[in-house]
Protein backbone atom coordinates (compact mmCIF):
# COMPACT_ATOMS: atom_id res chain seq x y z
CA UNK A 1 0.00 0.00 0.00
CA UNK A 2 1.63 3.20 -1.38
CA UNK A 3 1.82 5.87 1.90
CA UNK A 4 0.76 8.85 -0.22
CA UNK A 5 1.72 11.07 3.30
CA UNK A 6 -0.40 9.57 5.62
CA UNK A 7 -0.05 8.01 8.88
CA UNK A 8 -1.03 4.46 9.14
CA UNK A 9 -4.20 5.21 11.22
CA UNK A 10 -5.34 7.60 8.49
CA UNK A 11 -4.92 4.58 5.64
CA UNK A 12 -6.43 2.23 8.18
CA UNK A 13 -9.54 4.07 8.65
CA UNK A 14 -12.96 2.69 7.86
CA UNK A 15 -16.05 4.37 7.12
CA UNK A 16 -18.74 4.18 9.60
CA UNK A 17 -15.44 3.55 12.75
CA UNK A 18 -15.04 6.22 15.63
CA UNK A 19 -12.98 9.59 13.70
CA UNK A 20 -10.27 9.84 14.69
CA UNK A 21 -10.19 12.33 17.36
CA UNK A 22 -7.95 15.20 17.94
CA UNK A 23 -6.37 14.02 20.45
CA UNK A 24 -6.10 10.61 23.55
CA UNK A 25 -5.97 13.21 26.24
CA UNK A 26 -8.84 11.34 28.07
CA UNK A 27 -7.25 8.02 28.09
CA UNK A 28 -4.13 9.89 29.82
CA UNK A 29 -4.10 9.36 34.06
CA UNK A 30 -1.43 9.80 36.58
CA UNK A 31 -0.55 6.13 37.39
CA UNK A 32 1.01 7.11 40.43
CA UNK A 33 -2.22 9.40 41.81
CA UNK A 34 -4.12 6.19 41.08
CA UNK A 35 -2.55 4.21 42.96
CA UNK A 36 -2.39 6.56 45.58
CA UNK A 37 -5.90 6.69 45.59
CA UNK A 38 -6.46 3.15 45.34
CA UNK A 39 -4.61 2.91 48.27
CA UNK A 40 -6.64 5.77 50.36
CA UNK A 41 -10.34 4.54 49.00
CA UNK A 42 -9.36 0.96 50.31
CA UNK A 43 -9.60 -0.34 46.29
CA UNK A 44 -12.75 1.76 45.08
CA UNK A 45 -10.79 4.25 43.25
CA UNK A 46 -9.53 0.91 41.30
CA UNK A 47 -12.62 -0.15 40.06
CA UNK A 48 -13.27 3.28 38.54
CA UNK A 49 -10.41 3.36 37.48
CA UNK A 50 -10.59 -0.49 35.64
CA UNK A 51 -14.47 0.41 34.64
CA UNK A 52 -12.93 3.99 33.08
CA UNK A 53 -9.80 1.66 30.90
CA UNK A 54 -12.29 -0.64 29.46
CA UNK A 55 -14.44 2.10 28.58
CA UNK A 56 -12.18 3.38 26.83
CA UNK A 57 -10.56 -0.06 25.05
CA UNK A 58 -14.18 -0.58 24.16
CA UNK A 59 -14.48 3.44 22.43
CA UNK A 60 -10.50 2.95 21.29
CA UNK A 61 -11.74 -0.15 19.11
CA UNK A 62 -14.67 0.45 17.70
CA UNK A 63 -17.10 -1.45 19.86
CA UNK A 64 -19.93 -1.27 21.65
CA UNK A 65 -19.27 -0.60 25.31
CA UNK A 66 -19.46 -3.15 27.76
CA UNK A 67 -17.40 -1.54 30.58
CA UNK A 68 -20.66 -1.76 32.88
CA UNK A 69 -21.51 -5.09 32.54
CA UNK A 70 -17.80 -6.16 32.42
CA UNK A 71 -17.19 -5.04 35.80
CA UNK A 72 -20.97 -5.92 37.30
CA UNK A 73 -20.39 -9.75 35.86
CA UNK A 74 -17.24 -9.88 37.21
CA UNK A 75 -18.45 -9.56 41.02
CA UNK A 76 -21.12 -11.61 40.37
CA UNK A 77 -18.86 -14.14 39.59
CA UNK A 78 -16.65 -13.28 42.32
CA UNK A 79 -13.66 -12.63 40.39
CA UNK A 80 -13.76 -15.27 37.84
CA UNK A 81 -15.06 -13.30 34.94
CA UNK A 82 -12.56 -10.84 35.49
CA UNK A 83 -9.92 -13.19 34.83
CA UNK A 84 -11.09 -13.10 31.23
CA UNK A 85 -11.62 -9.46 31.15
CA UNK A 86 -8.06 -9.33 31.75
CA UNK A 87 -6.52 -11.23 28.75
CA UNK A 88 -9.66 -9.74 26.60
CA UNK A 89 -7.84 -5.98 27.50
CA UNK A 90 -4.75 -7.26 26.30
CA UNK A 91 -6.02 -8.14 23.11
CA UNK A 92 -8.24 -5.14 22.69
CA UNK A 93 -4.97 -2.94 23.55
CA UNK A 94 -2.93 -5.06 20.90
CA UNK A 95 -6.03 -4.31 18.27
CA UNK A 96 -5.16 -0.24 19.66
CA UNK A 97 -1.71 -0.23 18.82
CA UNK A 98 -2.63 -1.66 15.41
CA UNK A 99 -5.67 0.72 14.23
CA UNK A 100 -3.00 3.58 15.00
CA UNK A 101 0.18 2.75 14.35
CA UNK A 102 2.69 1.41 16.82
CA UNK A 103 4.79 -1.09 17.24
CA UNK A 104 2.76 -4.63 18.09
CA UNK A 105 1.82 -5.27 21.50
CA UNK A 106 -0.30 -8.49 22.98
CA UNK A 107 0.18 -8.63 26.97
CA UNK A 108 -2.98 -10.45 27.13
CA UNK A 109 -0.87 -13.26 28.69
CA UNK A 110 0.84 -11.03 31.37
CA UNK A 111 -2.34 -9.67 32.78
CA UNK A 112 -3.88 -13.07 32.58
CA UNK A 113 -1.06 -14.24 35.22
CA UNK A 114 -0.73 -10.66 37.28
CA UNK A 115 -4.86 -11.59 37.56
CA UNK A 116 -4.28 -14.90 38.31
CA UNK A 117 -1.71 -14.64 41.26
CA UNK A 118 -4.05 -11.01 42.49
CA UNK A 119 -1.74 -8.18 41.13
CA UNK A 120 -4.08 -6.51 39.44
CA UNK A 121 -3.18 -3.35 40.69
CA UNK A 122 -0.38 -4.27 38.28
CA UNK A 123 -2.23 -4.49 35.60
CA UNK A 124 -4.23 -0.78 36.04
CA UNK A 125 -0.73 0.67 35.77
CA UNK A 126 0.54 -1.51 32.95
CA UNK A 127 -2.50 -0.77 30.92
CA UNK A 128 -2.43 2.78 32.03
CA UNK A 129 1.05 3.51 31.25
CA UNK A 130 0.45 1.91 27.22
CA UNK A 131 -2.70 4.59 27.21
CA UNK A 132 -0.35 6.95 27.97
CA UNK A 133 1.76 5.59 25.94
CA UNK A 134 -0.45 5.70 23.09
CA UNK A 135 -1.48 9.49 23.53
CA UNK A 136 1.79 10.38 23.27
CA UNK A 137 2.44 8.59 19.92
CA UNK A 138 -0.92 9.65 18.49
CA UNK A 139 0.26 13.57 19.77
CA UNK A 140 3.32 13.16 18.33
CA UNK A 141 2.60 11.62 14.93
CA UNK A 142 -0.23 14.03 14.07
CA UNK A 143 2.29 17.11 14.61
CA UNK A 144 1.53 18.01 18.40
CA UNK A 145 -0.69 20.46 19.46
Amino acid sequence: MQNNGQNDWQQSYTPGASPPPDSLDFVRRNIVTSIILTFVTCGIYMIFWWYHQLKCLYWLTDQPSNAGMDVILTFITCGIYGIYIAYKMGKMEAQVFHKYGMPPKDDSILYLVLRLFGFDIVNRALIQSNFNTLADFYENTRGGR
